[in-house]
């Protein structure tokens, strides 16, 4: 807590004042006493009433007493004096403003006369004239100033206050190569998708690739995951107003380009080309509009044989085709950004099902929503409160592991059939916090983070399907060294024909026989007794967290705080608790790659990729700069904060308040706040018209004052002697 300090004009010993807890003190012309302000509530909270109050005190040093001036059950204070007997200071104790009083010393509180009038806004600090006369104030973006008039004021006038336009530099070139706070790696493992300083980047992983900007502004861009035939890159924006979920593609390479130029500059004319479309693998010319033809039998028969050749052309060119989807990204130089669901709701975590024909998503407070990519159609399959909701689809797409909170804020696990062919099933069943869960590429194994013992988070695990439970060790290593090999396989699935009729998009099917149908990973008999057959993987000290487990099965990847030898870091350990490796230090576990050679880490704004079982790690820098609009960026964060805050706050109708109209109002000071600082002061003072506590916004030390400079400190005592 604060005590009140004094040092003398002329330089010498700082003495504390007085024992009492205190602050904003200020001494009479004769220098015996001294005003000063007990209580925590803050100015900017307004409409306080409460045990934090803010009153004045009054401290004699000529007798080293203390007596109290104010009791108001609102705020008092910053007092200034006027004169030896005449107190100024700030008050809400009328008309639900903060305003200005004057108060004689030993009269009564109840005869203190109000100074201003102000009706509009509170006065948020104010000071008087070293003889009395004047003071001046703050109200809002204005400076004003007044005469006294014996014991009133005169009307205030607003100041003029001048400044030169380029007292700041308006726009400013940022790097942001030490921005990245989100890295994906492609379904192939060979293109990196960024999010740095809340703009999307691309990049191939090979070494010396150029960086693509996928977006620019000051909308926020954030949640990036690709679509799993690498078409589309999915991402959540607040571009619109509200955050929601658009995709890119790519729209230019530079093989395109070199192909215009080459085309462009042939000596000889050459047929064009019927263009392909970037997410489209391309068509047979010679597909089935063609007419029926009049021919006899034996030209049907050759009509056939050469119907036979072009399907073998096309099954060939289909296989040439493919690939060029994925590999357009490493080539890219433009991208088109198109809106996949843009409404007035907060939609976040875009996720695509392994067939890539549907997207689910957390919606508002934590619902997780369903959207049918080819009709539109979507579908809330959870109702939930939860903001910390998180979700994974399972490989095959037929069901949805998930974590949230009930009403008694207690978190578990359930995995949910996506045809609603049953009920959710609670697979944690604990009354300490279970989340985070995560599958294994055959969707036998799940993996999650529990608090269940010693009240820190543990790496739990579950086999869902029961026969793995009963194999022998040896079994065990020649299931997990066969899943290995069969996730080498796995990576960008057949490219999805976005323009085709939703009728003609079920993806293809094995035929109905029994022997071709893949077995379940496990049956709603399984699930149910699974929270019987947990097993603990970690027991470090202090909390796991960021798990991921690796598309085989047999490893999961996390970081811990009390790791081997105590050091905090990423680690990895088989499922038998063996081989324990610290693959890298404290970093952010983005995800493990689809043929789970390498894990996504992010850390001081810079990507890498390390093995799961540990050595060098490689990073995946970016390059790219954006311009910084300040203003735009001011308005950028205030609209970010307020949206968030009216989304979040516990009261429905945000105690009666026209919450736009005041962002509205706060808005336009955000726009001209050019410091960390001020931009802190003006969003407090927002966050103050909800007179609720626990509520903050704070600068990133990059965008504190410009002028601030450290003062060094002498290690020292000192004690001042004579002479």
């Amino acid at each position: 807590s604060r005590r009140v300090y004094s040092v003398p004009f002329e330089g010498g010993p700082i003495t504390r004042l007085h024992g009492a807890y205190g602050q904003s003190s200020d001494a009479n012309p004769e220098g015996s006493l001294y005003a000063f302000e007990r209580g925590g509530s803050g100015w900017d909270r307004r409409h306080y009433r409460g045990p934090d109050q803010r009153d004045i005190y009054i401290f004699d040093e000529r007798e080293g007493s203390f007596s109290r001036v104010t009791s108001w059950t609102g705020n008092d204070g910053q007092a200034r004096w006027r004169d030896d007997d005449t107190l100024v200071y700030m008050s809400d104790r009328s008309g639900d403003f903060v305003r200005l009083w004057t108060l004689d010393l030993g009269a009564d509180e109840d005869s203190a006369v109000q100074l201003t009038d102000n009706a509009d806004r509170d006065i948020t600090g104010f000071d008087v004239s070293h003889d009395g006369r004047a003071l001046v104030f703050t109200k809002w973006d204005g400076l004003y100033a007044a005469r006294f008039k014996g014991r009133r004021i005169e009307e205030p006038r607003r100041l003029v206050v001048t400044a030169p336009d380029d007292a700041f530099p308006k726009r400013e070139l940022k790097s942001v190569d030490s921005d990245v706070d989100e890295a994906v790696l492609s379904p192939d493992g060979k293109v990196m998708a960024f999010v740095a300083f809340g703009d999307v980047f691309v990049r191939a992983v090979e070494e010396g690739s150029p960086t693509r900007r996928v977006t620019d502004g000051m909308a926020r861009e954030r949640d990036v995951a690709w679509s799993p035939d690498m078409s589309r890159l999915y991402f959540v924006s607040d571009r619109s107003g509200s955050e929601s979920i658009y995709a890119a593609t790519v729209s230019l390479t530079r093989d395109e380009v070199k192909e215009r130029f080459e085309r462009a500059t042939s000596p000889e004319p050459q047929a064009a080309e019927p263009e392909v479309a970037a997410e489209e693998p391309a068509e047979d010319a010679a597909g089935g509009d063609s007419e029926p033809s009049d021919a006899g039998a034996g030209e049907d028969q050759a009509e056939g044989d050469d119907a036979a050749k072009d399907d073998t052309k096309k099954d060939a060119k289909d296989k040439e085709e493919k690939p060029k989807v994925a590999e357009r990204w490493a080539d890219a130089l433009r991208f088109k950004v198109e809106p996949i669901l843009v409404e007035d709701t907060t939609d976040m975590r875009p996720t695509p099902s392994p067939d890539g024909r549907t997207l689910a998503f957390r919606r508002t407070r934590g619902d997780l929503v369903l959207l049918d990519l080819m009709t539109g159609t979507q579908k809330t399959v959870l109702q939930a409160w939860d903001f910390g909701m998180d979700f994974r689809w399972s490989p095959t797409g037929e069901h949805i592991a998930y974590s949230v909170d009930d009403e008694n804020f207690n978190s578990d696990v359930y995995i949910m059939p996506v045809d609603g062919s049953h009920d959710a099933v609670n697979i944690s069943r604990h009354p300490d916090n279970d989340y985070g869960p995560r599958w294994s590429s055959d969707g036998k194994i799940l993996v999650f983070l529990s608090q269940r013992e010693s009240d820190e988070y543990d790496a739990w695990a579950v086999m869902l399907d029961r026969k793995l439970e009963a194999m022998t060790r040896a079994e065990m290593d020649r299931y997990f060294e066969e899943r290995g090999k069969a996730v080498k396989k796995l990576g960008v699935i057949d490219p999805i024909d976005w323009k085709a009729e939703p009728e003609n998009q079920e993806p293809e099917k094995a035929d109905d026989k029994a022997e071709e149908r893949p077995e379940p990973a496990f049956t709603p008999e399984d699930l149910e007794d699974a929270y019987r057959r947990l097993r603990r993987l970690t027991s470090y000290p202090g909390s796991e967290g960021n798990l991921e487990i690796v598309p085989a099965g047999d490893r999961i990847v996390f970081t811990a705080s009390g790791g081997a030898g105590g050091s905090s870091g990423v680690y990895s350990i088989k499922l038998d608790r063996s081989d324990e490796k610290r693959i890298a230090s404290s970093s952010s576990v983005q995800h493990v790659s689809a043929d789970g050679s390498k894990v996504v880490l992010v850390r001081s704004g810079r990507a890498s990729t390390v093995s799961p079982t540990g050595g060098s790690s490689t990073d995946v820098n970016i390059s790219a700069n954006t311009e910084l609009d300040h203003e735009a960026h001011s308005v950028q964060k205030f609209d970010e904060m307020a949206r968030t805050l009216g989304r979040t706050f516990y009261h429905p109708d945000m105690k009666g308040l026209d919450w736009e109209a005041l962002t509205a109002d706060y808005r336009e000071l955000a726009r001209r706040a050019y410091t960390g600082d001020e931009f802190r002061e003006i969003g407090s003072r927002l966050m103050g018209e909800l007179n609720a506590s626990h509520l903050g916004v704070y600068p990133a030390s990059d965008y504190s004052n410009p002028d601030f400079r450290s003062a060094g400190r002498l290690g020292i005592d000192a004690t001042p002697v004579e002479g």
